[in-house]
């Protein structure tokens, strides 16, 4: 049943953004509620994982619907990289800072075939859950050159294509409320990241 249900907004996600124009990312907001960490959370020296970069969800759960499905497009400057964009290899850079039954699974790259070197990556979050909390979702993990440093506002975030209980699309009005942005930054593999849950 579970199963049943997750496939079912799985695919309701999916087609409500395959007939999204091109320009619809640029018409979400950016910037969002969700504060950024004060202090040593604005930058890091890139270690030699890389950078560990933390996503946050934002919306008003009482003037909002809850949004079990949405997509986070996270884009990025030219001090950090990707190399493999495929869904494989980007599914092992991605931590989830939630339960098991919060789904976030890269989505199919688009710019990566038409780029040699795509400057933005999408982020699939769906779930059989209510919704979304409003909080630390996932951390991602990017390439950079050791010890350079890599800062919060090399980075910026976006969603898109957000979805009611029921599957369907929301209303622009309202998922234009519902936000996302890069919160934290920190060396990839730092005591302090392994010390948070």
């Amino acid at each position: 049943m579970k199963a049943s249900a997750r496939t079912v907004l799985a695919a309701a996600l999916v087609a409500s953004l395959a007939i999204a124009k091109d320009d619809a990312v640029g018409r979400s907001q950016q910037d969002a509620t969700p504060a950024a960490r004060a202090g040593p959370w604005q930058e890091a020296a890139c270690g030699t994982s890389g950078v560990d970069v933390t996503v946050a969800l934002s919306y008003d759960v009482g003037q909002l619907s809850d949004v079990p499905g949405v997509y986070v497009d996270l884009e990025f400057g030219g001090k950090v990289s990707l190399p493999d964009t495929t869904a494989k290899a980007l599914r092992k850079r991605i931590t989830s800072l939630l339960a098991p039954v919060y789904e976030i699974e890269p989505a199919t790259q688009s710019n990566a075939s038409r780029e040699k070197s795509p400057r933005r990556v999408r982020i699939a979050l769906v779930t059989i859950e209510r919704g979304f909390p409003p909080k630390e979702v996932f951390k991602m993990r990017f390439d950079c050159r050791p010890k350079s440093v890599v800062r919060i506002g090399d980075f910026s975030c976006r969603t898109d294509g957000a979805v009611n209980t029921a599957g369907y699309p929301l209303p622009e009005s309202i998922a234009g409320e519902v936000r996302c942005k890069v919160v934290a930054i920190e060396a990839a593999g730092s005591p302090s990241a392994a010390s948070r849950s």
